[in-house]
């Protein structure tokens, strides 16, 4: 099944409950504006397609460690190397005629649930999507220029005070 075909085959109403079951819990008060973000996401979803899919779109368990818990992980698969990566900042057109492959035992509507939720990390316009995805991109230009230094993980982990992103002069 494509993504196309799930959002014809789900209940918008019902796929939104989900949502907020599962990611919005503590945030009642601002849901009535998430949920109509939420239409704009399933109306703009609707969107011709721009030409033939090269990524899967695959749902699977992700196993936590000592920081973060069992957890559910919405990412592409590139059909052409078979190599796995994130689908939060890919273009809406591109992955609206991918087949979805879920891994692990859910319903449709929980699958597209947490699809549009990974859809919708950064913004819940593809324009706002784009925004975050230049600012990442800068951001990796100046690690790349020495401008910005990335700082050991295992450095964050010591006492000691350590800034996570530092600024050379």
């Amino acid at each position: 099944m494509t993504l196309r075909e799930l959002l014809k085959d789900c209940n918008r109403d019902e796929t939104v409950r989900l949502l907020q079951k599962e990611y919005y819990k503590d945030k009642e008060e601002e849901f009535n504006l998430i949920l109509d973000a939420y239409d704009d996401v399933w109306e703009t979803l609707t969107l011709k397609p721009q030409g033939k899919p090269i990524y899967g779109i695959v749902i699977v368990e992700k196993k936590g460690d000592l920081l973060e818990d069992d957890y559910i992980d919405v990412c592409l698969h590139n059909n052409d190397d078979e190599e796995m990566f994130a689908a939060d900042l890919v273009a809406w057109g591109e992955l609206i005629d991918c087949e979805v492959r879920v891994e692990i035992s859910m319903e449709n509507q929980m699958a597209l649930a947490h699809i549009l939720w990974e859809l919708t990390f950064w913004s819940f316009t593809e324009e706002g999507m784009k925004i975050e995805k230049d600012k990442l991109k800068e951001l990796v230009d100046r690690i790349e220029s020495g401008e910005e230094e990335l700082v050991p993980f295992k450095e964050l982990e010591s006492d000691e005070t350590t800034p996570t992103n530092t600024t050379k002069p």
